[in-house]
Protein backbone atom coordinates (compact mmCIF):
# COMPACT_ATOMS: atom_id res chain seq x y z
CA UNK A 1 0.00 0.00 0.00
CA UNK A 2 1.72 3.34 -0.95
CA UNK A 3 2.21 5.52 2.10
CA UNK A 4 3.19 8.84 2.72
CA UNK A 5 5.76 9.60 5.63
CA UNK A 6 4.56 12.78 8.06
CA UNK A 7 7.52 14.81 7.37
CA UNK A 8 6.46 15.05 3.95
CA UNK A 9 2.89 16.52 4.26
CA UNK A 10 4.24 20.08 3.79
CA UNK A 11 6.07 18.71 0.33
CA UNK A 12 3.03 18.00 -1.66
CA UNK A 13 1.39 19.45 -4.88
CA UNK A 14 -0.55 21.82 -3.23
CA UNK A 15 2.16 22.80 -0.42
CA UNK A 16 4.65 23.46 -2.94
CA UNK A 17 4.14 23.33 -6.10
CA UNK A 18 1.38 26.03 -5.90
CA UNK A 19 3.21 28.81 -4.05
CA UNK A 20 6.54 28.72 -6.48
CA UNK A 21 6.37 32.34 -8.37
CA UNK A 22 7.00 31.09 -11.85
CA UNK A 23 3.57 29.31 -11.96
CA UNK A 24 1.86 32.73 -10.82
CA UNK A 25 3.44 34.42 -14.15
CA UNK A 26 0.97 35.57 -16.65
CA UNK A 27 3.41 34.26 -19.56
CA UNK A 28 2.91 30.80 -17.95
CA UNK A 29 -0.54 29.98 -18.49
CA UNK A 30 -0.41 29.30 -21.80
CA UNK A 31 3.09 27.43 -21.94
CA UNK A 32 2.15 25.12 -19.16
CA UNK A 33 -1.80 24.74 -21.02
CA UNK A 34 -0.08 24.18 -24.69
CA UNK A 35 2.69 22.04 -23.77
CA UNK A 36 2.42 17.95 -23.78
CA UNK A 37 4.61 18.03 -21.29
CA UNK A 38 6.39 20.27 -18.38
CA UNK A 39 9.44 19.80 -16.10
CA UNK A 40 9.76 22.31 -13.28
CA UNK A 41 12.75 22.87 -11.44
CA UNK A 42 11.28 24.52 -7.96
CA UNK A 43 12.83 26.01 -4.91
CA UNK A 44 12.81 22.48 -2.74
CA UNK A 45 12.02 19.60 -5.73
CA UNK A 46 11.63 18.84 -9.56
CA UNK A 47 7.91 19.03 -10.86
CA UNK A 48 6.27 17.31 -13.63
CA UNK A 49 2.96 17.67 -15.54
CA UNK A 50 1.88 15.71 -18.85
CA UNK A 51 -1.31 14.22 -20.09
CA UNK A 52 -1.40 10.97 -17.89
CA UNK A 53 -0.07 12.93 -14.06
CA UNK A 54 1.63 15.24 -12.35
CA UNK A 55 4.30 14.25 -10.07
CA UNK A 56 6.37 15.22 -7.61
CA UNK A 57 9.82 14.01 -6.78
CA UNK A 58 8.79 12.95 -2.76
CA UNK A 59 5.54 11.80 -4.27
CA UNK A 60 5.87 10.27 -7.77
CA UNK A 61 2.95 7.69 -8.23
CA UNK A 62 -0.21 8.31 -7.56
CA UNK A 63 -0.23 11.64 -6.29
CA UNK A 64 -2.77 13.04 -3.90
CA UNK A 65 -3.38 16.87 -3.68
CA UNK A 66 -4.53 16.53 0.15
CA UNK A 67 -1.77 17.11 2.33
CA UNK A 68 -3.41 16.46 5.43
CA UNK A 69 -2.18 14.59 8.04
CA UNK A 70 -5.28 12.83 8.82
CA UNK A 71 -4.69 11.43 4.87
CA UNK A 72 -1.83 9.75 4.63
CA UNK A 73 -2.54 7.11 2.67
CA UNK A 74 -2.71 8.10 -0.97
CA UNK A 75 -3.95 5.26 -3.56
CA UNK A 76 -4.54 5.42 -7.12
CA UNK A 77 -8.93 5.85 -6.93
CA UNK A 78 -8.21 9.28 -5.64
CA UNK A 79 -5.41 10.51 -7.81
CA UNK A 80 -5.82 14.10 -10.13
CA UNK A 81 -6.20 13.38 -13.61
CA UNK A 82 -4.35 15.51 -15.87
CA UNK A 83 -6.37 15.95 -19.45
CA UNK A 84 -4.86 18.84 -21.28
CA UNK A 85 -3.28 18.15 -24.06
CA UNK A 86 -5.86 19.45 -26.25
CA UNK A 87 -8.16 22.36 -25.75
CA UNK A 88 -11.27 20.08 -25.21
CA UNK A 89 -9.80 16.74 -26.05
CA UNK A 90 -12.61 14.12 -26.78
CA UNK A 91 -13.62 11.95 -24.06
CA UNK A 92 -11.60 14.10 -21.27
CA UNK A 93 -13.38 14.72 -18.19
CA UNK A 94 -12.68 18.51 -17.79
CA UNK A 95 -9.59 19.66 -19.84
CA UNK A 96 -7.28 22.36 -17.93
CA UNK A 97 -9.67 21.65 -15.23
CA UNK A 98 -6.76 21.27 -12.19
CA UNK A 99 -4.52 23.56 -13.43
CA UNK A 100 -6.96 25.94 -13.54
CA UNK A 101 -7.40 25.36 -10.03
CA UNK A 102 -3.94 25.86 -8.95
CA UNK A 103 -3.37 28.98 -10.53
CA UNK A 104 -6.76 30.44 -8.96
CA UNK A 105 -6.27 28.64 -5.37
CA UNK A 106 -9.33 30.99 -4.69
CA UNK A 107 -12.18 29.60 -2.26
CA UNK A 108 -14.54 31.48 -3.94
CA UNK A 109 -13.64 31.23 -7.37
CA UNK A 110 -13.51 27.69 -6.80
CA UNK A 111 -16.98 27.87 -5.32
CA UNK A 112 -18.78 30.02 -7.97
CA UNK A 113 -16.81 30.47 -11.24
CA UNK A 114 -16.28 26.31 -11.21
CA UNK A 115 -18.47 23.77 -10.46
CA UNK A 116 -16.20 20.67 -10.21
CA UNK A 117 -19.14 17.67 -10.71
CA UNK A 118 -20.63 19.59 -13.24
CA UNK A 119 -20.08 19.41 -17.77
CA UNK A 120 -22.04 20.94 -20.24
CA UNK A 121 -23.42 18.97 -22.88
CA UNK A 122 -22.33 20.82 -25.83
CA UNK A 123 -18.60 20.21 -26.41
CA UNK A 124 -18.51 23.63 -28.08
CA UNK A 125 -20.00 25.33 -25.15
CA UNK A 126 -18.14 23.63 -23.04
CA UNK A 127 -15.02 25.20 -25.06
CA UNK A 128 -16.62 28.51 -24.22
CA UNK A 129 -16.84 28.22 -20.97
CA UNK A 130 -13.02 26.44 -20.45
CA UNK A 131 -11.64 30.28 -21.98
CA UNK A 132 -13.46 31.93 -19.82
CA UNK A 133 -12.31 30.11 -16.92
CA UNK A 134 -8.42 30.38 -18.57
CA UNK A 135 -9.27 33.98 -18.43
CA UNK A 136 -9.89 34.19 -14.32
CA UNK A 137 -7.23 32.45 -13.89
CA UNK A 138 -5.03 34.82 -16.52
CA UNK A 139 -6.48 37.82 -14.92
CA UNK A 140 -4.72 36.43 -10.97
CA UNK A 141 -1.47 36.54 -12.69
CA UNK A 142 1.04 38.93 -12.80
CA UNK A 143 2.74 40.58 -16.14
CA UNK A 144 5.99 42.93 -16.10
CA UNK A 145 5.27 44.96 -18.95
CA UNK A 146 1.33 45.48 -18.51
CA UNK A 147 1.19 46.03 -22.77
CA UNK A 148 1.61 42.33 -22.80
CA UNK A 149 -1.89 41.48 -22.44
CA UNK A 150 -3.17 40.43 -25.20
CA UNK A 151 0.46 38.81 -26.24
CA UNK A 152 0.59 37.07 -23.38
CA UNK A 153 -2.45 34.69 -24.08
CA UNK A 154 -2.33 34.69 -27.60
CA UNK A 155 -0.88 31.76 -28.00
CA UNK A 156 -3.93 29.99 -26.71
CA UNK A 157 -6.66 32.42 -28.41
CA UNK A 158 -5.36 30.96 -31.83
CA UNK A 159 -5.58 27.28 -30.76
CA UNK A 160 -8.84 28.16 -29.25
CA UNK A 161 -9.52 29.44 -32.64
CA UNK A 162 -8.57 26.13 -34.08
CA UNK A 163 -10.53 24.21 -32.19
CA UNK A 164 -13.68 26.38 -32.76
CA UNK A 165 -13.43 26.13 -36.07
CA UNK A 166 -13.10 22.22 -36.01
CA UNK A 167 -16.00 21.97 -33.67
CA UNK A 168 -18.40 24.65 -36.00
CA UNK A 169 -16.91 24.87 -39.46
CA UNK A 170 -17.61 27.28 -41.79
CA UNK A 171 -18.58 30.26 -39.14
CA UNK A 172 -16.46 33.36 -38.38
CA UNK A 173 -14.90 32.92 -34.71
CA UNK A 174 -14.37 36.61 -34.17
CA UNK A 175 -11.17 37.18 -31.23
CA UNK A 176 -12.19 40.50 -30.25
CA UNK A 177 -10.16 42.39 -27.86
CA UNK A 178 -9.81 39.14 -25.08
CA UNK A 179 -13.73 37.92 -25.71
CA UNK A 180 -15.27 35.55 -28.35
CA UNK A 181 -18.11 37.82 -30.61
CA UNK A 182 -20.54 35.05 -30.36
CA UNK A 183 -20.22 35.12 -26.91
CA UNK A 184 -20.96 38.88 -26.82
CA UNK A 185 -23.14 40.06 -24.84
CA UNK A 186 -23.74 37.33 -22.11
CA UNK A 187 -20.08 37.43 -21.02
CA UNK A 188 -20.05 41.36 -20.87
CA UNK A 189 -21.58 40.85 -17.50
CA UNK A 190 -17.83 39.84 -15.68
CA UNK A 191 -17.10 41.30 -12.73
CA UNK A 192 -13.98 41.90 -10.48
CA UNK A 193 -13.61 40.62 -6.71
CA UNK A 194 -12.08 43.36 -5.45
CA UNK A 195 -10.95 47.07 -7.05
CA UNK A 196 -8.59 46.64 -9.24
CA UNK A 197 -6.64 48.91 -11.61
CA UNK A 198 -6.49 50.46 -15.12
CA UNK A 199 -3.13 50.69 -16.78
CA UNK A 200 -1.41 54.60 -17.62
CA UNK A 201 -1.74 53.81 -21.23
CA UNK A 202 -4.61 52.33 -23.24
CA UNK A 203 -4.68 48.71 -23.73
CA UNK A 204 -8.49 47.43 -24.39
CA UNK A 205 -12.39 49.08 -23.71
CA UNK A 206 -13.74 49.76 -21.20
CA UNK A 207 -15.84 46.60 -21.80
CA UNK A 208 -13.44 43.75 -21.95
CA UNK A 209 -11.72 42.22 -18.60
CA UNK A 210 -8.02 43.30 -20.38
CA UNK A 211 -8.70 46.89 -19.61
CA UNK A 212 -7.91 46.28 -16.08
CA UNK A 213 -5.21 44.75 -13.85
CA UNK A 214 -7.09 42.48 -11.12
CA UNK A 215 -9.10 39.35 -10.78
CA UNK A 216 -12.33 38.80 -12.78
CA UNK A 217 -14.72 36.30 -13.03
CA UNK A 218 -17.42 35.51 -15.44
CA UNK A 219 -21.41 34.75 -15.28
CA UNK A 220 -21.76 30.76 -14.67
CA UNK A 221 -22.84 28.78 -17.59
CA UNK A 222 -25.16 25.51 -17.96
CA UNK A 223 -26.33 26.18 -14.07
CA UNK A 224 -29.83 27.88 -14.98
CA UNK A 225 -32.20 28.98 -17.68
CA UNK A 226 -30.67 32.32 -19.32
CA UNK A 227 -32.81 35.17 -20.87
CA UNK A 228 -30.63 38.32 -23.06
CA UNK A 229 -32.06 40.36 -23.41
CA UNK A 230 -29.28 43.29 -24.69
CA UNK A 231 -28.41 42.58 -28.37
CA UNK A 232 -25.51 43.13 -30.08
CA UNK A 233 -25.61 45.47 -33.20
CA UNK A 234 -21.69 46.66 -34.10
CA UNK A 235 -18.14 45.59 -33.06
CA UNK A 236 -15.54 47.45 -34.71
CA UNK A 237 -11.86 46.61 -33.49
CA UNK A 238 -8.78 48.81 -34.46
CA UNK A 239 -5.27 47.01 -34.39
CA UNK A 240 -1.96 48.53 -35.20
CA UNK A 241 -0.53 47.81 -38.72
CA UNK A 242 0.21 44.50 -39.19
CA UNK A 243 -0.72 43.01 -35.67
CA UNK A 244 -2.35 39.82 -35.75
CA UNK A 245 -6.15 39.56 -34.73
CA UNK A 246 -5.29 37.96 -30.78
CA UNK A 247 -2.82 40.59 -30.75
CA UNK A 248 -3.14 44.42 -29.30
CA UNK A 249 -5.56 47.03 -29.74
CA UNK A 250 -5.51 50.61 -30.13
CA UNK A 251 -9.35 51.01 -30.14
CA UNK A 252 -12.54 49.54 -30.03
CA UNK A 253 -16.62 49.87 -29.39
CA UNK A 254 -19.09 47.66 -29.19
CA UNK A 255 -23.22 48.69 -29.81
CA UNK A 256 -25.53 47.15 -27.88
CA UNK A 257 -29.64 47.46 -27.57
CA UNK A 258 -30.87 46.69 -24.99
CA UNK A 259 -33.08 47.94 -21.76
CA UNK A 260 -31.40 51.16 -20.28
CA UNK A 261 -31.89 52.26 -16.90
CA UNK A 262 -30.82 54.94 -14.14
CA UNK A 263 -29.68 55.09 -10.61
CA UNK A 264 -28.19 56.67 -7.38
CA UNK A 265 -25.91 54.19 -5.89
CA UNK A 266 -25.93 54.32 -2.20
CA UNK A 267 -24.11 57.54 -0.70
CA UNK A 268 -20.16 56.99 -1.39
CA UNK A 269 -19.74 59.95 0.56
CA UNK A 270 -16.22 59.91 2.97
CA UNK A 271 -14.92 56.71 1.21
CA UNK A 272 -11.87 57.98 -0.17
CA UNK A 273 -10.12 54.18 -0.01
CA UNK A 274 -12.75 51.81 0.59
CA UNK A 275 -11.64 47.97 1.05
CA UNK A 276 -14.31 46.90 -1.25
CA UNK A 277 -15.78 48.46 -4.25
CA UNK A 278 -19.39 47.47 -3.28
CA UNK A 279 -22.53 49.39 -2.99
CA UNK A 280 -26.35 49.09 -2.74
CA UNK A 281 -28.50 51.18 -5.28
CA UNK A 282 -30.89 53.31 -3.54
CA UNK A 283 -33.02 53.91 -6.45
CA UNK A 284 -34.10 53.24 -10.10
CA UNK A 285 -35.62 54.10 -12.84
CA UNK A 286 -35.79 53.73 -16.32
CA UNK A 287 -33.24 55.87 -18.57
CA UNK A 288 -34.32 59.02 -20.42
CA UNK A 289 -33.01 59.32 -23.77
CA UNK A 290 -29.95 61.74 -22.14
CA UNK A 291 -29.28 59.21 -19.92
CA UNK A 292 -28.15 59.49 -16.25
CA UNK A 293 -27.75 63.53 -16.73
CA UNK A 294 -31.77 63.37 -16.81
CA UNK A 295 -32.34 61.34 -13.87
CA UNK A 296 -35.93 61.35 -12.89
CA UNK A 297 -36.54 61.67 -9.20
CA UNK A 298 -40.07 62.15 -9.46
CA UNK A 299 -40.09 58.63 -11.43
CA UNK A 300 -37.16 56.94 -9.22
CA UNK A 301 -38.41 54.30 -6.78
CA UNK A 302 -36.25 52.42 -4.29
CA UNK A 303 -35.27 48.84 -5.22
CA UNK A 304 -37.73 47.22 -2.77
CA UNK A 305 -40.92 48.78 -4.41
CA UNK A 306 -39.81 47.56 -7.53
CA UNK A 307 -39.61 43.60 -6.36
CA UNK A 308 -35.85 43.54 -5.69
CA UNK A 309 -34.54 41.76 -2.39
CA UNK A 310 -31.20 42.48 -2.75
CA UNK A 311 -29.29 45.09 -5.26
CA UNK A 312 -25.70 45.49 -5.44
CA UNK A 313 -23.44 47.58 -7.80
CA UNK A 314 -19.16 46.58 -7.99
CA UNK A 315 -17.40 48.79 -9.55
CA UNK A 316 -14.00 48.16 -11.28
CA UNK A 317 -11.38 49.99 -9.69
CA UNK A 318 -11.96 52.88 -7.05
CA UNK A 319 -11.33 55.65 -9.66
CA UNK A 320 -14.55 54.58 -10.72
CA UNK A 321 -17.38 55.33 -8.12
CA UNK A 322 -20.00 57.58 -8.10
CA UNK A 323 -23.39 57.88 -6.95
CA UNK A 324 -25.18 58.18 -10.71
CA UNK A 325 -24.61 55.51 -13.08
CA UNK A 326 -26.63 54.07 -15.95
CA UNK A 327 -27.17 50.72 -16.37
CA UNK A 328 -27.96 48.23 -18.95
CA UNK A 329 -29.26 44.91 -18.95
CA UNK A 330 -27.60 42.03 -20.33
CA UNK A 331 -29.03 38.99 -19.05
CA UNK A 332 -31.23 36.97 -16.49
CA UNK A 333 -29.58 34.25 -14.49
CA UNK A 334 -32.29 32.52 -12.32
CA UNK A 335 -33.64 35.18 -9.67
CA UNK A 336 -30.92 37.69 -10.54
CA UNK A 337 -30.42 40.15 -13.62
CA UNK A 338 -27.26 41.46 -14.44
CA UNK A 339 -25.77 43.97 -16.21
CA UNK A 340 -22.85 46.46 -16.92
CA UNK A 341 -22.97 50.09 -15.32
CA UNK A 342 -21.97 52.74 -17.58
CA UNK A 343 -21.47 56.35 -17.23
CA UNK A 344 -21.13 59.31 -20.53
CA UNK A 345 -17.72 59.00 -21.50
CA UNK A 346 -14.88 61.98 -20.70
CA UNK A 347 -14.52 62.43 -24.13
CA UNK A 348 -17.09 61.96 -26.04
CA UNK A 349 -21.13 62.60 -24.63
CA UNK A 350 -22.34 60.21 -27.30
CA UNK A 351 -20.53 57.54 -26.00
CA UNK A 352 -20.26 54.88 -22.61
CA UNK A 353 -18.03 53.70 -20.89
CA UNK A 354 -17.99 50.49 -18.59
CA UNK A 355 -17.85 51.44 -14.89
CA UNK A 356 -18.74 48.29 -13.18
CA UNK A 357 -21.04 45.13 -13.05
CA UNK A 358 -24.70 45.35 -10.65
CA UNK A 359 -26.77 42.25 -9.92
CA UNK A 360 -30.68 42.39 -8.77
CA UNK A 361 -32.26 39.78 -7.06
CA UNK A 362 -35.64 38.94 -6.84
CA UNK A 363 -36.67 36.78 -4.32
CA UNK A 364 -35.26 34.40 -2.51
CA UNK A 365 -32.99 31.42 -4.61
CA UNK A 366 -33.56 28.96 -2.10
CA UNK A 367 -36.83 28.84 -1.31
CA UNK A 368 -39.50 30.74 -4.16
CA UNK A 369 -36.95 30.03 -7.36
CA UNK A 370 -39.64 29.96 -9.83
CA UNK A 371 -41.49 32.83 -8.51
CA UNK A 372 -38.69 35.09 -8.19
CA UNK A 373 -37.66 34.20 -12.01
CA UNK A 374 -40.42 35.24 -13.30
CA UNK A 375 -40.36 38.87 -11.10
CA UNK A 376 -36.71 38.68 -12.72
CA UNK A 377 -37.86 38.38 -16.38
CA UNK A 378 -40.92 40.74 -15.94
CA UNK A 379 -38.83 43.72 -14.31
CA UNK A 380 -36.20 43.15 -17.41
CA UNK A 381 -39.07 43.37 -20.19
CA UNK A 382 -40.93 46.43 -18.80
CA UNK A 383 -38.55 48.72 -19.84
CA UNK A 384 -37.49 50.54 -23.06
CA UNK A 385 -34.40 49.33 -24.89
CA UNK A 386 -32.07 52.33 -26.33
CA UNK A 387 -28.99 51.82 -28.21
CA UNK A 388 -25.62 52.62 -26.57
CA UNK A 389 -21.89 53.28 -27.97
CA UNK A 390 -19.61 51.64 -25.77
CA UNK A 391 -15.81 51.85 -25.72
Amino acid sequence: MPYRFISETKLGWRSSFVPEPLVHRAWTVQERLLARRVIYFGSKQVFWECKQAHWCETHSIDVNDSDDIEKTMVTKDKRWEHVWERLLHQGSNHPWKNIIDDIIGDGYFREHVFDKGSRLGDPYAQLLADWSGIVTSFSKCALTVPSDKFVALSGLANEMRRRLEELRPGTRHRYVAGLWEEELPGVLSWRVSEPAYRPAAYRAPTWSWASIDGLVSFPRKGLDTTSIFSTLTAVEVEQPPGEAEAGQVENASITLLGPLLSAKVSSTEGCQRPKSATFDIESVCEASDAGFKSYRDSEAMAPVQLGITRSRVDFDTLDDIRQDISQIIIQRNGVHIEGIAVVVSDTDTCTYRRVGYFRYQFGDPLNDRREGSLAAQQFAEKFSKRSIVIV
